[in-house]
Formats: structure tokens, C-alpha cells, sequence
């Protein structure tokens, strides 16, 4: 039996934490800027693919089995396996049960030591592969799913995962306790009946059929909790709660300072070499909110890996070169979009034609250009309407409305409308960090260049809200980050009624009956065909936003003795087991 091993005294990390940000303020008082390098930051969002039809979930049925992680994940163990891994990030956790938080610096500090019943594969982001679950089946209907768990997975402190604590830790997500919300968890209370079938089946059904839906069992707040350990006096309470099934366990940890864990030897997928992943001996997780704390520390080799926000991409790419070739960046796509939003509910967005014509006169490769770096990479990517999870993301510079060959024909259909209406620009409502303050003066001269004075209302968040809630303004500016790459998720949350948008456009009929049809479709060919269809109406009968596009994602620079950390998509959320992460012996701390 491992148990965790918790202190509170002053650890070597946390003096590590001390030296570093000593160590910034030295390096920040002196020497010159890192010049930026030419580095490849396009990025790809990739598909996830859909679920294949099976048995309804009223009986266990007899699901193909999908493949084990293991036998992909890595190749042959040898020289892999010891060593510590230090990763500097901006923010690190400030809640021991992290499905109370929905910031992305919860799961990148705690998803480690827990599992869910499937994961994304980290080689995309997308793909669904087996963790507790080592099979599943969708119901025919798409309303339910089957899951046959694994034998002999142990909790950190030696107790047996049962199928009673995973039907506790959903029945949980559906209906949170008293006082406490789970914002990522929202879908799972669509969860209509848990039912354990025998001592490895159980199946979770929902109230609507969604061939997606076992995404959110995937994501990084999906994780099973062990219940005999949730349902102490004080519940979630401190870092010795934090018990899972996962590859590392908890150690020591300070809360919104670091997070050190160690290797679980009792974890139930093994390696290649036959014993347990994962190949790291430790693991920790260090706050350096400046990021010239994070560069300096790559730079000296006090950490290994240095994490930055995607607002920080440019010092990120700066510092590439300045430290020279003993790191690489990774860059990962993020899961989300920007756009501009704009108020229905009065004039003159409440009205198609105005709305079309605020869509037509953005030129998003514009806007595109505006965003990109002193040296030419691109910070951005356009997008449609579902951001980055568009499965046709790439097709997005080529349409009439964006399309170089095509953009004067959108422009004059644009001017016109526009001056059919009398509109020769409007309002904004912005945020007053300097981020969106930036983005907000890039899209305003985008919209200059097309002929339309665009003013910036800054203000804080309270005020924003106020306005928006009040619907007392005429556009704002959104830049949310999703968990999933669903494009029906992505619709529910962000513009259907209930949604984001509060203040869009009601959608018309039909986009009801195509959502049902996406969601229905466990057939590749089918969702790609109903998605189609969603845009075309949106692109033309709706728009509910002006999609703007999206930056290249978050970048970590990486130690080059660090193996095996790709960047994907939506890796911001999820991808932070460290399951196969290893360390050659070019590293100091192996």
C-alpha cells in the first residue's frame, strides 16, 4: 500500500520557488531582450472522430474492444525510466477539488494523480482512448453508454477502486452538493439513470441522444474520485484528500505555489517494459507568475519545462533564440474562438442585413496579419463560427467571405447593406486589461479599413457584465477557451439560447432539427454533413457572431532532454497525466 506523504514544512521545491523568483528580478534588472525566431506556429485542429453505434445501454453489451494506450504511447522502455521533471507555469492550483474550478490551471496541477473512465489521447487532443474503462459502447439511440471497467485498479492509499465509487462520482457531477458548483461539469447533469450492470459493466444514460457526449468523460474534469475519501468529515479539504487512481501521487504541495508528486508504482497500465507507467520518479508543478521568471529558469536549467499563457507566445518565441538549441517550443492549439458579439435584442444588430454586414466587412486574414509578430509568424489562425474544433477549420481562408480572390465582392455586398441601413459603424464594449483592449484596436481598424469608425468603450468586468446583462450595448468582444472539440457542445454553450450569448440572435427552426441530427449521428460521414448544413445556415440565415479567429494556442519552451510532450490540441485543459513522459540522460535531475 503507498500512501501519500504530505508536509507543510519549507521543501526543497518551495526554496526552488524562492530562487526563482529571486533569480527574475535579477535577470529582470539587466541585459538585453530575447530577439525572436521563425518558428512554426500554424496550428491544426484535428477531428475528433465519432463514437461507433453499439448495443443500448440496458444490458452490458459486447462493445469492440478499443486499443490499450500502452502498446502506442511509447516504444521500448530502456533508458527511459528515473529522474525528476520540474514544469514553471504562471498560476498553480487554488482549490483541492478542482471540479469546483473552471481555470485551466487546475487540471495542469491536479489532473496527474486521478483518471477518468477514457481519456484524449495526448498525441492530439482528440482522439478517444481506454484509461479506467478498457471498453465502451453507445447506446443505438445515442442516449447512453456502456463501460466495462478494468480489474485490480487500486486507490492511492491502497483501497479498491469499486463501480460504486465511479457511480458516486457522477451521480455527484449531476447533482453537486449544497453550496457547490462544477461549471465544467454542467453537461453531466443531463444524466438521466447510473446503473452497474455486474462487477465490471456500468452504464451512464443522458437525457438526449449525443453520439459526443462521451467526451466529457474524457476531459480533464471527468476524473473518478475515491468515495470513502470525498465523504470524510471535511470533505475535499487539503492536499492528503487528493487520492486517486492515477500515475502520480500527491507529495507535497503548497496551495497557488507548487505541487510536487511521485511515481505510483501500483499503476495499472504498464509500460512496454512490462512494468507500470510512469517513467518519471517525480514530478512537480512550480507558479512563476512573471514570465521572465519562467524564461530565466529555462534558460539556467532550473526547470525543464517553461509553460506560457497565449498571451504570452511573443516573449515565448523571443526567448527561443536567446537560449539557443538546448530547448525546443511546442506549441498547442487552443480549443476556443474570438469573437465579436453582437446585442439582437435592439438596433441595429437586431436586424440580419446588419448583422451580415458587420460579418462581411471583417476580413479575417486581416486581422490575421494585425496579430502576427514583428518577425511575420502568425499568432492566430481564422476560424468559423466553432473556433478551433471546426473539423474544416482548414477550408475557413478559402471561403467567399474570407477568400482573397473573393473578399472585394463581400466587401461591396457588405457596404451595401450597410448603407441601406444607414450604419457606418458602432459601439464596443471592452474589457480593460490590456489584452482585450489590443485585440479590441486591431479589430476596430479592420472594420477602419472597410470604412467603419469603431468606438472602444473600456471599462472593467463589472461594468462590462452590467452592460451586457442589461443588454445596453451594441457589440462586445468574447474570446472563450472550451474543454471539448464538439461542435454541439461548442453550439449549446456559446450561442444557443442558455448559452454564452444571451443577447444573439434567436437561431432560426432548422438549426434545432440539425443539432438533433449531429448529435444522433455516430457516423463520420453523417456529423460531417450535419455540421455542414449548421454552418451554411449560419453563415447565411443567423449570425449570431463575428468570428474573428483565434491565437495559435498555448507554447511551452521544452528542454530538449525532455521525450515525448507534443503539443495538441486543447492541451491548455487537458493532456496532463505525464503518463509516458520521460527524461534521457542529458538532464540534471536523472
Amino acid at each position: 500500500m503507498v500512501k501519500p506523504r504530505i508536509t507543510s514544512t519549507l521543501t526543497a521545491v518551495a526554496l526552488l520557488v524562492m530562487t526563482l523568483a529571486a533569480f527574475a528580478v535579477i535577470v529582470s534588472c539587466g541585459g538585453e531582450d530575447p530577439t525572436a525566431t521563425s518558428v512554426p506556429v500554424q496550428p491544426t485542429a484535428t477531428q475528433a472522430p465519432a463514437p461507433t453505434e453499439a448495443p443500448a445501454p440496458t444490458e452490458a453489451p459486447e462493445p469492440t474492444a478499443a486499443p490499450e494506450p500502452t502498446a502506442a504511447m511509447a516504444p521500448d522502455s530502456d533508458g527511459k525510466r528515473g529522474g525528476s521533471l520540474i514544469r514553471g507555469v504562471s498560476r498553480t492550483l487554488r482549490a483541492w477539488d478542482y471540479n469546483t474550478e473552471a481555470v485551466w490551471f487546475a487540471p495542469q496541477s491536479l489532473q496527474r494523480h486521478y483518471s477518468n473512465l477514457v481519456r484524449f489521447d495526448p498525441a492530439d487532443g482528440t482522439t478517444i482512448i481506454p484509461d479506467l474503462a478498457t471498453e465502451w459502447a453507445i447506446a443505438d439511440d445515442a442516449a447512453g453508454i456502456n463501460f466495462t471497467i478494468r480489474d485490480g485498479v487500486q486507490f492511492h492509499d491502497g483501497q479498491g477502486l469499486t463501480l460504486e465509487d465511479i457511480k458516486w462520482t457522477f451521480e455527484r457531477s449531476k447533482s453537486p452538493p449544497e453550496g457547490e458548483r462544477y461549471p465544467r461539469l454542467l453537461a453531466l447533469q443531463s444524466i438521466t439513470d447510473i446503473t452497474i450492470i455486474d462487477d465490471n459493466n456500468i452504464t451512464i444514460a443522458y437525457e438526449n441522444p449525443n453520439a459526443e457526449f462521451i467526451q466529457n468523460f474524457a476531459a480533464a474534469w471527468g476524473i473518478v474520485f475515491a468515495q470513502h475519501v470525498m465523504e470524510q468529515e471535511g470533505g475535499m479539504n487539503g492536499p492528503d484528500r487528493v487520492v486517486g487512481t492515477g500515475p502520480f501521487i500527491i507529495d507535497e504541495a503548497e496551495m497557488e505555489e507548487f505541487v510536487t508528486s511521485r511515481n505510483n508504482p501500483d499503476y495499472f497500465l504498464d509500460a512496454p517494459d512490462g512494468d507500470p507507467f510512469p517513467y518519471l520518479d517525480e514530478m512537480t508543478t512550480v507558479a512563476l507568475s512573471d514570465v521572465e521568471a519562467r524564461i530565466a529558469a529555462i534558460q539556467t536549467g532550473r526547470i525543464d519545462i517553461a509553460s506560457f499563457d497565449p498571451a504570452e507566445f511573443a516573449p515565448a518565441v523571443g526567448a527561443l533564440n536567446s537560449i539557443g538549441d538546448s530547448v525546443r517550443m511546442e506549441i498547442s492549439p487552443l480549443a476556443g474562438i474570438n469573437y465579436l458579439s453582437m446585442n439582437a435584442n435592439g438596433p441595429p444588430f437586431d436586424d440580419l442585413k446588419a448583422r451580415r454586414a458587420a460579418y462581411l466587412l471583417f476580413d479575417r486574414l486581416r486581422m490575421q496579419q494585425l496579430e502576427s509578430l514583428p518577425t511575420g509568424e502568425f499568432a492566430s489562425v481564422p476560424t468559423g463560427f466553432f473556433g478551433t474544433v471546426d473539423p474544416f477549420i482548414d477550408e475557413i481562408p478559402d471561403i467567399w467571405e474570407v477568400s482573397k480572390d473573393s473578399r472585394e465582392e463581400a466587401v461591396a455586398e457588405g457596404k451595401a447593406l450597410a448603407d441601406e441601413l444607414g450604419i457606418d459603424g458602432f459601439e464596443m464594449v471592452v474589457n480593460s486589461r490590456s489584452f482585450f483592449q489590443e485585440l479590441a484596436q486591431l479589430a476596430a481598424q479592420v472594420y477602419a479599413d472597410a470604412g467603419w469608425e469603431v468606438t472602444l468603450n473600456v471599462g472593467d468586468s463589472a461594468a462590462n457584465a452590467e452592460l451586457i446583462q442589461s443588454a445596453n450595448f451594441e457589440m462586445s468582444m468574447s474570446t472563450p477557451n472550451v474543454v471539448l472539440p464538439s461542435v454541439s457542445a461548442f453550439l449549446l454553450e456559446q450561442y444557443l439560447p442558455g448559452g454564452r450569448e444571451a443577447n444573439a440572435a434567436p437561431p432560426p427552426d432548422k438549426i434545432y432539427d440539425l443539432l438533433t441530427e449531429l448529435q444522433g449521428a455516430t457516423d463520420p460521414v453523417d456529423a460531417h454533413a450535419a455540421t455542414r448544413e449548421i454552418q451554411k445556415v449560419m453563415r447565411e440565415e443567423w449570425i449570431p457572431v463575428v468570428p474573428m479567429g483565434k491565437q495559435v494556442g498555448s507554447s511551452e519552451l521544452v528542454a530538449n532532454h525532455v521525450q515525448d510532450r507534443p503539443g495538441a490540441l486543447g492541451q491548455w485543459f487537458n493532456l496532463h497525466t505525464w503518463t509516458d513522459v520521460w527524461i534521457d540522460e542529458n538532464s540534471p535531475r536523472k
